[in-house]
């Protein structure tokens, strides 16, 4: 159960949820409202915990297991759903990619137009099909390679923010209404964002695995690592107030003088990197969700659909 944690803390400790953080700040909130609801919509994580528990006793994925309560036809009605999720997700990684490698080759002097665009959508699609294609132990390793890079990144945006975030910004708030919507966010893109997911990696534990244990180490490798980054966009928004409204939210940070600029090309390159990383669990996910539908189609194959999928949308 203990690696459940660094497998998902390398998929928590990434650039998305710094942006979520930042986005928060646009409701209006003060950053007392944010954290709160930092703090309280993480703890839906526990539902990931719990929604893991079928894994190590069923051998298979969510929506193997669901066969057995919704039978056969009404699984593929829910995994139909979930496959939409996860490509609406997958989506959302790619425009993150494309815009971070944009913001790049601005900075190296090139700006780019639409041809570079779909090049660029073209090769991050090609990209990010690696590590779904090799499957689940490739995933693992990549993944908890990147936790330390990203803690130290992290840390050093850190110290960049403790000397320009304004935390008193924003001084009335946000009525009860606003926050209640603040926190239907927070709660989707974190815990039960993720529940439908949960199956596919716990499957691999023994059954012996102790449920307490997968249930905490689950939550301390997501809830936390989440809570620090989206609590540290928040900070960011509160001087970078464009990154939650902005089209492309890599964009501000080369317009302050708040952070220095080589940071910025370093901190773009492993965002790039770890985007990649968690588009590779949407794409894992997705393609088992696409054979739990009823498409005859090996995993790896399954990949390939939905990239070609996200690369049209894209």
């Amino acid at each position: 159960p203990r690696d459940l944690a660094g497998f998902w803390a390398g998929a928590m400790i990434q650039v998305e949820y710094l942006i979520y953080g930042a986005i928060l700040m646009t409701f209006g909130f003060t950053f007392a409202q944010a954290l709160s609801l930092i703090i309280i919509g993480n703890i839906s994580y526990l539902l990931l915990g719990l929604c893991s528990l079928q894994g190590p006793n069923a051998g298979t994925t969510v929506f193997g297991v669901n066969r057995a309560s919704f039978g056969p036809n009404g699984s593929r009605v829910i995994a139909f759903f979930n496959w939409l999720t996860q490509i609406g997700f997958e989506t959302e990684g790619l425009i993150l990619i494309v815009g971070a490698a944009l913001v790049l080759t601005d900075k190296a002097g090139f700006h780019a137009g639409t041809p570079a665009k779909v090049i660029f959508v073209i090769a991050a699609v090609a990209i990010q099909v690696i590590l779904p294609f090799f499957g689940h132990a490739t995933m693992v390793k990549t993944l908890r390679l990147l936790v330390i890079p990203f803690i130290a990144l992290f840390a050093i945006l850190l110290g960049f923010t403790v000397g320009h975030a304004n935390l008193h910004a924003v001084h009335h708030g946000a009525g009860w209404q606003v926050y209640m919507a603040g926190l239907a966010f927070t709660i989707t893109l974190s815990g039960l964002g993720w529940t439908e997911n949960g199956n596919d990696y716990s499957r691999y534990l023994p059954e012996r695995a102790s449920k307490p244990a997968i249930v905490s180490w689950v939550f301390v490798g997501t809830a936390l690592p989440q809570i620090l980054v989206m609590t540290l966009g928040a900070a960011v928004g509160t001087f970078l107030t464009t990154v939650g409204t902005s089209p492309n939210p890599f964009e501000p940070f080369t317009h302050t003088n708040a952070i220095s600029s080589w940071f910025v090309v370093v901190f773009l390159v492993f965002a790039i990197v770890q985007l990649f990383a968690i588009n590779s669990l949407d794409l894992y996910s997705s393609g088992v969700t696409l054979q739990a539908i009823g498409v005859r189609v090996k995993r790896y194959y399954a990949v390939l659909v939905d990239s070609a999928i996200c690369l049209g949308i894209t």
